[in-house]
């Protein structure tokens, strides 16, 4: 039962003779989990938690210290809560009196017969609640207790697939996140990039993966997601540079920092790729910005190592000498007919006649 339930169930006997020093003075009721405050006053705990939390001075209620913090609350002293045990208080359920308010818990839950309880049978879903003294007329009329054995193998077994499934679906969050989007499969989406980059720089770099599924690390590269629709070249590189030197892009003469917009909206998140000289930058950015809100750009980025697919280079010496042009054809019968020599024709001086 809850602190609260307990304290409803209750009745102090003789409240007015109870002496003052155990009084809260916030609710004017007897403490209930009693803390003292750095300036050594006691209040209840809920009292004086909600009165710091709604109050703007922040002040203790008595001496009005300021500033007073949750922080500082301890607990009493073991002797006061001795004393506040030690009152007398009546059952107002059952009706029964004179019980210490130290033991008033264990006759909710053990004694008390006009408690609301549940079947013995509850932890195999037996749905049945009522007064303990409702509960032996029940008990022969379950019908989940003669299934115990059953339904306490089939309940655990139950228990270990939730456990498995819950394993599983935070590796599949653990994959998820560490897993970079396919640069190629983004890159091929692309429908625009920013006005300090190109496409043709896009088509570069993806004009390099093959449709192979396997995909390779590049350890000194980050990809980026939600990244806001309009944002720009050189703020993403300014952003990024701070943790490490991007690597320069012959091919582009820019920075190695390629961003792809959204193909399905035009307004919303992208994604960008960006290519440190090491690797030790690319995961220090991963470390320093994945999972964190970016106040600048008002978004929570998603950054992991990026990837690329394997190219594969099976055919790679035929599609070489067809691109020379210097791959064999089977020879036809023509061709292997030998040819007649020709003449061979000796050139003659002519001697200009007089």
């Amino acid at each position: 039962m809850a602190s609260d339930d307990i304290f409803t169930s209750m009745e102090y006997i003789n409240e007015d003779s109870i002496d003052s020093n155990l009084i809260c003075s916030i609710c004017q009721k007897p403490f209930k989990e009693p803390v003292c405050t750095s300036c050594d006053h006691t209040y209840c705990k809920q009292c004086i938690t909600r009165w710091l939390t709604s109050n703007k001075t922040k002040s203790c209620p008595t001496c009005m210290k300021q500033p007073l913090s949750t922080k500082e609350l301890v607990q009493a002293s073991r002797p006061l809560r001795n004393m506040i045990d030690q009152l007398r208080v009546r059952c107002v359920l059952c009706e029964q009196a004179d019980l210490q308010r130290g033991n008033f818990l264990d006759h909710i839950d053990k004694i008390c017969p006009k408690t609301t309880t549940g079947c013995q049978a509850a932890d195999i879903k037996c749905p049945w609640k009522g007064t303990r003294e409702e509960l032996p007329a029940h008990l022969p009329t379950c019908i989940f207790e003669p299934l115990r054995p059953i339904l306490g193998y089939l309940i655990a077994e139950n228990n270990q697939l939730k456990k498995k499934i819950e394993q599983q679906a935070n590796e599949i969050k653990k994959l998820r996140g560490e897993t970079p989007e396919k640069i190629g499969t983004a890159a091929a989406a692309a429908v625009a990039v920013d006005d300090d980059s190109d496409a043709e720089s896009i088509i570069s770099s993806t004009s390099e993966m093959c449709t192979d599924d396997t995909n390779q690390k590049e350890e000194n590269a980050i990809f980026v997601r939600n990244l806001p629709a309009n944002v720009k070249f050189n703020d993403v590189f300014d952003f990024f540079s701070k943790i490490g030197r991007i690597k320069y892009d012959p091919k582009t003469q820019k920075a190695s920092l390629f961003i792809f917009k959204n193909p399905n909206n035009a307004n919303g998140p992208c994604a960008a790729k960006v290519t440190y000289v090491d690797k030790e930058s690319a995961s220090a950015a991963i470390g320093e910005y994945d999972q964190k809100h970016i106040p600048q750009w008002n978004t929570k980025l998603l950054v992991c190592i990026s990837t690329r697919k394997k190219a594969h280079f099976k055919d790679a010496g035929k599609e070489h000498n067809e691109a020379k042009g210097t791959h064999e054809e089977p020879l036809t019968e023509q061709d292997k007919t030998p040819r007649t020599k020709r003449p061979h024709h000796s050139k003659q001086s002519h001697k200009p006649t007089n």
